[in-house]
C-alpha cells in the first residue's frame, strides 16, 4: 500500500510550479491594500502624546502627596498636658499558634523606652515655619520629627538638604494618633506617657 501511495505522489513533484498552477480568476470587487507602515504609525502616535502635560500631571500628583493637610488652626496660647499614650486595636490580633492574643477594641500602651519628640508645625508662612523648626530644634537638640501642615515638604527639604528624613507631610490620621488640637504642638513621648506642649503661634510669625 505504501509503495502505491509513493508512486502516486512522485509525479506531482516532477511537475514545475507553473505547470500545476491554476488561475481560478477573480470574483467580486478588488481593493488596493493601503495599510500604513507599522513604524510610521507608532511614530505618529508618539508625536500626538503631550509629554509636557504628562510631566505637569505627575508633578501635580507628587506635590499633592508631599503637601501636609490643613486640618488644624493655630494655637492661641501656651499650654501643656500629659496623658496615656495608647492605640485602640481595630481588629483581633492572633499569635503565631493561631490563638487570640488581643481582642479588637483593646487599648495597647506605647511603652516607648527612649524619649521621642514629634513636632506638628504650620507651614503656611516659610519664615514662621523656619522659626518653629529653629525653636523645636533647640528644645530637642535637633532630634524632632516634623509633621508639616500647609506646605510641600519638598520645599522644606531644599532648605534643609541634610535632614530630609526629619520632615513629613502631616495627615489627619497623624494628628488623631497623637491627639493634636492646634499648631504648633510638640509631642514628647516616653514610657506609656505622652506630653502635648502647645505654643502660641504669634511668637513665630516674625
Amino acid at each position: 500500500m505504501k509503495k502505491i501511495f509513493l508512486l502516486i505522489m512522485v509525479p506531482l513533484f516532477l511537475f514545475s510550479y507553473d505547470e500545476v498552477y491554476v488561475d481560478f480568476g477573480k470574483k467580486g470587487h478588488m481593493y488596493d491594500i493601503s495599510e500604513k507602515n507599522f513604524l510610521l504609525t507608532i511614530k505618529e502616535g508618539l508625536d500626538e502624546i503631550d509629554v509636557q502635560k504628562i510631566r505637569n500631571d505627575l508633578a501635580g500628583q507628587v506635590a499633592e502627596q508631599a503637601t501636609g493637610e490643613n486640618n488644624l488652626s493655630v494655637c492661641r496660647e501656651d499650654s501643656s498636658k500629659t496623658e496615656l499614650d495608647y492605640i485602640i486595636l481595630k481588629e483581633d490580633i492572633y499569635n503565631p499558634a493561631g490563638r487570640l492574643y488581643q481582642k479588637k477594641g483593646t487599648k495597647v500602651l506605647a511603652g516607648i523606652e527612649k524619649p521621642l519628640d514629634v513636632c506638628f508645625v504650620d507651614g503656611t508662612n516659610m519664615i514662621a515655619l523656619s522659626n518653629q523648626i529653629a525653636y523645636f530644634d533647640k528644645k530637642t537638640e535637633g532630634k524632632c520629627i516634623y509633621m508639616i501642615s500647609n506646605r510641600n515638604v519638598l520645599d522644606v527639604h531644599k532648605k534643609y538638604p541634610d535632614r530630609s528624613l526629619s520632615f513629613f507631610p502631616s495627615r489627619e490620621r497623624d494628628e488623631k494618633r497623637f491627639n493634636v488640637g492646634c499648631l504648633p504642638t510638640r509631642v514628647n513621648m516616653i514610657g506609656n506617657n505622652r506630653t502635648l506642649i502647645e505654643h502660641s503661634f504669634e511668637k513665630f510669625k516674625n
